[in-house]
């Protein structure tokens, strides 16, 4: 019973507000014209970003997840924590990020950690091995049970969704550098 409510948890808590979090990012983007400010660089973050969140629900659902599987997904999840201090680090001063904006922050930060803990309490035996000298399995398996197809298509839909907002932000700030300054001196990024 318990390791359905954390499945649930995470297929139908987790998950769908880290898309919609997601979602409000971008539009906080295009209204402060990230393209005409910050373009290409921040972008790239936010698709490093999407990245390592990806490869970690990948891992998980298409992997048995062992204990080499729990080492890379924290590895992931920490990364992606740090990717994201660059990414504000780079971006202040250089746009404005609204109070809206940095809310939203806060959920795609602690989100894909939420997931981790709750993806180490899932499989809390393969973990605790890591650290307590029992057997622990550093093998790369495919996974026995998939999802159920609702939830499968669900996550792919979603995740394809996400790429498809980076994909869009990247391009758009590829297509403003791209822009030359106009006789007054002013570009894609200001004068």
């Amino acid at each position: 019973m318990t390791e359905e409510l954390l499945i649930g948890l995470q297929l139908y808590g987790v998950f769908p507000l880290w898309l919609a979090a997601g979602f409000a990012d971008y539009c906080c983007h295009r209204v402060t014209r990230i393209e005409r400010t910050t373009g290409r660089a921040e972008s790239s973050l936010h698709a490093i970003q999407y990245l390592q969140v990806v490869a970690g629900i990948a891992l998980c659902l298409f992997l048995e997840v062992t204990s080499l599987v729990l080492v890379v997904v924290i590895a992931l999840a920490l990364l992606h924590l740090a990717t994201g201090y660059l990414d504000i680090a780079y971006t202040s001063g250089r746009r404005y990020i609204s109070p809206p904006e940095q809310h939203v922050h806060s959920y795609m930060e602690l989100l894909p950690l939420v997931a981790t803990a709750v993806l180490a309490i899932l499989y809390w035996t393969p973990l605790a091995a890591i650290f307590n000298g029992e057997a622990a399995s550093w093998i790369v398996a495919r996974r026995q049970q998939a999802l159920p197809l609702g939830a499968g298509i669900a996550v792919a839909a979603g995740t394809a969704a996400a790429g498809l907002a980076i994909a869009e932000e990247y391009f758009r700030c590829v297509r403003a550098s791209a822009i030359p300054p106009d006789a007054e001196g002013k570009g894609p990024h200001g004068p």
